[in-house]
């Protein structure tokens, strides 16, 4: 008898670093990496500023629908992504960071 696990043997981290202010950037872009989870997202502890996740329209601006979820300093999501390129990142202060694990 063969017992499924629920696991994954994919597993890559990395940071990407958000230099420009005020424009949404693709966190993840190799399209190589294909999640059997999904992907977990932390907003580096050392961001000046909120961080916002959401689609490739992300802004940042509350209210509105491509507002995205806050991520303060330090928070984190987990977000079941088939495809984690499709994760996008706005920031309204330079230099800030958000870190990855595809799992």
């Amino acid at each position: 008898m063969n017992i499924e696990k629920d696991v994954s043997d994919v597993f890559v981290s990395g940071t990407t670093n958000l230099t420009t202010a005020n424009t949404p950037v693709q966190a993840i872009t190799r399209t190589d990496l294909l999640p059997k989870k999904g992907v977990q997202f932390k907003a580096a502890v050392g961001n000046s500023g909120s961080i916002f996740v959401g689609g490739g329209n992300v802004n940042g601006t509350a209210g509105d629908a491509d507002c995205g979820l806050e991520l303060e300093a330090g928070d984190q999501i987990f977000l079941p992504l088939e495809n984690p390129c499709c994760a996008w990142f706005f920031n309204a202060t330079a230099n800030d960071a958000v870190h990855w694990i595809v799992m």
